[in-house]
C-alpha cells in the first residue's frame, strides 16, 4: 500500500493543495478570511460546517466564493431547524436549512460524491448536520431530507457514493463488518 502511495504521488505534475475551513461559528471576516484563502492558493476548500446558527448570510457569501469547493453542513447549519422540524417553519419564516442547501447547490456533499476531474480527486460527503457520536444528530431531519433512520442507514448512504464513481481509488469495493461497529469507540472532541 504504500509504494503504490509513494508512486502516486511521484507521478503528481504538483501536489494537491488543501485549504479545510471548519467551526468558522460566525466569525468570519469576508475580507480578510477570504485573502487568506488567496494568500493559500489552494486547489480546492473544504468547508466542514458549523458556520453559525443557520447563516444563510454566511453560507450565501461561502457560496459566493470563486474556489472549487466542496462543503458539509454540520449540527449549528440547522440549529433551529433541528428543534422546530414538527412544526415547521412559521408563515412567512424561511428554512434556514433549505436556503443553505439551495445557495450551496451541488458543492453541497452531505451522502453524496462531488468529482473534480481536473484534480483527479472525488470528495465524498459524510453524515450531514452532525455532531458526531453514536446516533444521529438531527433524526427527523435526516428522515425527512435523506430517508436515513439510524447509523447503518447513515453509512450505507455514504458507500453508496462509491458505486458511480470515475475516480479509481474509489471503484474498490467497500464492505461494512456491521457486527464490529458496537465495539468502535467514537471520540466527540468538542464538537457540538
Amino acid at each position: 500500500m504504500l509504494r503504490a502511495c509513494e508512486r502516486t504521488l511521484a507521478m503528481a505534475a504538483h501536489p494537491l493543495r488543501l485549504a479545510i475551513v471548519g467551526d468558522v461559528h460566525d466569525d468570519w471576516n469576508a475580507i480578510q478570511d477570504a485573502k487568506a484563502l488567496q494568500f493559500l492558493e489552494p486547489d480546492l476548500v473544504l468547508f466542514t460546517g458549523d458556520f453559525g446558527e443557520e447563516n444563510v448570510e454566511l453560507v450565501h457569501y461561502i457560496s459566493n466564493l470563486d474556489f472549487p469547493k466542496a462543503v458539509i453542513l454540520s449540527n449549528h447549519d440547522a440549529w433551529w431547524s433541528t428543534y422546530n422540524l414538527q412544526l415547521g417553519p412559521s408563515e412567512g419564516e424561511r428554512d434556514g436549512v433549505q436556503a443553505q442547501l439551495d445557495l450551496l447547490g451541488k458543492a453541497h456533499v452531505g451522502y453524496s460524491r462531488l468529482d473534480f476531474a481536473k484534480l483527479k480527486l472525488s470528495v465524498v460527503g459524510g453524515r450531514p448536520f452532525s455532531s458526531g457520536g453514536r446516533s444521529l444528530s438531527a433524526p427527523r431531519l435526516c428522515k425527512r431530507r435523506y430517508a436515513v433512520r439510524n447509523l447503518k442507514e447513515s453509512a450505507e448512504k455514504i458507500l453508496q457514493c462509491n458505486s458511480s464513481s470515475k475516480n479509481p481509488f474509489l471503484k474498490k469495493e467497500t464492505h461494512v463488518n456491521w457486527e464490529l461497529l458496537p465495539n468502535v469507540k467514537l471520540h466527540n472532541r468538542g464538537h457540538y
